[in-house]
């Protein structure tokens, strides 16, 4: 998947770069890029409760379903780009994994549908 692969490398350059965050992917262990990842998640999970919380008409949130939308959005790439990171530090394919995984439940489940 070329997209993939480019933002795996785009990732790693700009955080690399003195002009990007400036910080080599081993100067953090892959607990410190997990911790990352979890604090993004957090953060994207966060919003989905109140996109529930405004679907139930709990009047405590005050944004419309749109501004949510619009940090759920926001949020999303940010779990992404963590994601790649340790893909990064630990020199694994997320594509060739995903195939591999999703595959191998569609052959657990039986299921006749398109493969990756």
């Amino acid at each position: 998947m070329k997209q993939l692969e480019k933002l795996m490398k785009v990732t790693k350059a700009r955080c690399e770069a003195s002009d990007g965050f400036n910080l080599k992917i081993d100067d953090w262990t892959i607990a410190d890029w997990m911790c990352g990842l979890a604090g993004e998640t957090g953060e994207l999970a966060n919003e989905i409760k109140k996109l529930r919380r405004h679907e139930l008409g709990v009047k405590k949130e005050k944004r419309s379903k749109e501004e949510i939308m619009k940090a759920i959005e926001s949020e999303i790439p940010d779990v992404l780009i963590y994601l790649m990171m340790i893909c990064n530090k630990l020199d694994v394919d997320p594509w060739e994994l995903t195939r591999k995984k999703f595959n191998e439940v569609c052959d657990k489940l039986g299921y006749s549908g398109e493969r990756l």
